[in-house]
């Protein structure tokens, strides 16, 4: 008697099963429930990021910037400035001269990535200011740790 009652048994499991399979595909079709790679990420006020501290936020590019101390040991006036990167859509950034023997602290002013930074002496003397330009160069590669790196300062000691 066993034989007899196995066979009708594995029949209804095996179509239970597939019409159960059915019935999810198509619950799930109906549904099309939004896929979590889709889905945008949200703005940088909402991430938890402090005001001012990302840069070029332009749909999913967001770039989060460091702070930079810059250190004039020098006898003149430098003009510093921060060289555009077209490719990540941020323009050229004037962050403004720098007294002789003084430290000024932009917050936020690098943003993760390679920045280039130029200085460039500014002379009192109408006619010393265009032959004996003297421009400074300094290479500073910020390392994108989310919301960490607006906590982090750079330093640049010009001579």
């Amino acid at each position: 008697m066993k034989g007899k009652f196995r066979l009708p048994i594995r029949a209804f499991a095996v179509a239970s099963l597939s019409l159960l399979g059915l019935a999810g595909i198509a619950v799930s079709a109906t549904l099309r429930l939004p896929s979590p790679a889709r889905a945008e990420p949200p703005p940088a006020a909402e991430r938890g990021f402090p005001k001012g501290c990302i840069a070029g936020e332009n749909g999913a590019q967001a770039f989060p910037r460091a702070g930079l101390a810059v250190v004039n040991l020098s006898s003149a006036t430098v003009k510093i400035r921060l060289e555009p990167r077209p490719v990540a859509g941020l323009a050229e950034t004037e962050l403004g001269p720098i007294p002789p023997q003084t430290t000024q602290i932009f917050p936020h002013a690098l943003p993760s990535g390679r920045n280039i930074l130029k200085g460039v002496v500014l002379s009192d003397d109408a006619a010393d200011a265009g032959a004996n330009r003297r421009v400074m160069e300094r290479i500073i590669y910020v390392t994108n740790h989310g919301e960490a790196t607006c906590r982090r300062r750079y330093l640049w000691h010009i001579r």
